[in-house]
């Protein structure tokens, strides 16, 4: 169990023995332990409390020696990518829904707006607005019903002006013309 390389100089220069050392220092125990398990039942990996932080270690024997290969490190140091990634991640899954939804946004305006203004000119046709016209020019099925519309508010304006029998306008027309010709005499 004695150290013979160590990132810490003073541990080599002191041939540190953490089995040895565990008999005096209890909070090394854990990691006696593990050395103990190492050497004895060929334990290649595990992990211990060390000041108060968890560490890591895996083990490996070195060919043809009594020596084993010691790697440990502390969990925050092992964790510190994940956590970034994930922190990267998260960032990312959010740019992506907030894109999504201002795609979706402008996606849905994109399609229901003209149904949108198309209900407005069937409203305003309804309430006998003959004069009312679509102006959608798109060659997809809003612009051929926008269209259809244009044709048959035509219709509709030719079938309320004109007699269908004598062909002369209608006896609505003639009166509501009149009016207004009265009621413009009226004001001058």
């Amino acid at each position: 169990g004695t150290c013979i390389a160590h990132q810490r100089r003073e541990l080599v220069l002191s041939q540190y023995n953490p089995i040895e050392d565990a008999k005096e220092n209890e909070t090394i125990v854990p990691l006696a332990q593990l050395f103990q398990d190492v050497i004895e039942k060929g334990v290649s990996d595990g992990a211990y409390f060390f000041n108060e932080r968890m560490v890591y270690a895996s083990f490996t024997p070195i060919g043809n020696t009594p020596w084993v290969l010691s790697v440990a490190a502390l969990e925050s140091e092992m964790m510190a990518s994940v956590v970034s990634l994930r922190r990267k991640m998260t960032l990312a899954a959010m740019g992506m829904l907030f894109l999504g939804s201002v795609m979706a946004l402008f996606i849905g305006n994109y399609f229901t707006k003209p149904v949108i203004q198309m209900e407005k000119l069937f409203t305003k046709a309804a309430k006998g607005d003959l004069a009312v016209r679509a102006t959608i020019k798109s060659r997809d099925e809003i612009g051929r019903a926008s269209r259809s519309f244009n044709t048959m508010m035509n219709h509709i304006n030719e079938l309320t002006y004109y007699d269908p029998v004598t062909h002369l306008p209608n006896a609505r027309v003639l009166a509501e013309a009149f009016h207004q010709h009265i009621s413009g005499q009226q004001k001058e």
